[in-house]
């Protein structure tokens, strides 16, 4: 704030603020400025683009309630500071066609599952979103924002976690409230709920005839599991989109396999793109190269070097072109 007044930007706080600590490397004894400058990252972002949970933010032309968030929550921040993961949500609703079966696994508040059913809105209104999410008090939140939204005639909230089996699961809390997961992730608080459940083959029809199917799965490193319950929707579709977090350090860290995403996509005959959040995408080949130039980031913006850890979303799709490389206009 200054003067009392809110600081109006041009681009999302976080690309403001990675600009201008980008800026300051350059000069001579810029790098260790920027590391010594790191810790108050938190502080200057807050003052550029306030975190409230009283009243509802905008994000992407939507209307998100945060209500019982806290504010220093670790993803609500990611949201109201970075515009999150614009650049994936623009490429994978630009790939949504009129009558698609759309999922979002991880749905935590809602915001990719009201940008794919803004989009199937836009388009007519057929199709449908399915939304899943495990956590209560989340759920509680997605199921305001689609009404917030007017988006309850084309989504679905179904609350329960999605993994290879049907019955219950543990869900092990995350330090914030988009890091829960089905596996003992390294973010894990030592909370862990029992819940409902289930596999997307069990719990979706296929397709109908020449309709597609849209899928964006954020699990915090049990995404391998979801594609595993998912075989039978995704071999019998014409037509598959999916957008899945590529995290391998904490894929690995939980146990599992991050080579078990590439593997599943080659067995489906699925092309793919990194898509490097907020700057652009690049061919999936250049998987490695992407994550490495993330890290370089990371650390030339004074993160310390044993906190980078680097994900990224994989978009894949059988019977739809995706965008041959390129850059995000309003990235950072």
């Amino acid at each position: 704030m200054m003067c009392g007044m809110p600081i109006r930007l041009a681009a999302p706080a976080r690309t403001v603020l990675d600009a201008a600590t980008l800026a300051v490397v350059r000069l001579p004894g810029g790098a260790r400025l920027a590391a010594a400058g790191y810790p108050y990252r938190s502080r200057l972002l807050d003052a550029l683009s306030p975190v409230r949970t009283d009243r509802p933010v905008r994000v992407g032309g939507l209307t998100l309630h945060l209500d019982g968030l806290d504010p220093q929550d670790g993803q609500l921040r990611r949201i109201v500071h970075s515009d999150h993961e614009r650049t994936s949500r623009r490429l994978l609703a630009g790939l949504v066609r009129p009558g698609d079966t759309c999922v979002d696994v991880g749905a935590h508040v809602g915001l990719y599952a009201l940008t794919l059913a803004d989009r199937l809105r836009a388009l007519g209104g057929r199709g449908r979103v399915h939304a899943f999410e495990a956590a209560p008090e989340n759920a509680a939140l997605l199921r305001r924002n689609v009404a917030a939204n007017g988006l309850a005639g084309l989504v679905d909230v179904v609350e329960a976690a999605v993994t290879d089996r049907v019955g219950s699961a543990s869900l092990v809390r995350g330090f914030n409230s988009g890091m829960h997961s089905t596996l003992p992730t390294p973010a894990a608080t030592g909370v862990v709920d029992t819940v409902r459940a289930t596999t997307l083959d069990a719990a979706l029809p296929e397709p109908g005839t020449g309709a597609g199917l849209v899928v964006k799965i954020d699990v915090e490193g049990a995404e391998g599991a979801v594609l595993r319950g998912a075989e039978r929707l995704l071999g019998s579709a014409a037509e598959v989109v999916l957008l899945v977090e590529y995290f391998p350090d904490l894929t690995r860290a939980v146990g599992a396999d991050p080579g078990e995403i590439l593997d599943l996509a080659r067995r489906h005959g699925l092309a793919g793109v990194v898509v490097d959040d907020p700057r652009g995408w690049a061919p999936l080949p250049e998987l490695g190269a992407v994550l490495r130039a993330r890290e370089e980031r990371s650390r030339a913006l004074g993160r310390p070097a044993d906190t980078v850890h680097e994900a990224v979303n994989l978009l894949l799709a059988r019977g739809r072109p995706l965008p041959p490389a390129g850059r995000d206009r309003r990235g950072g």
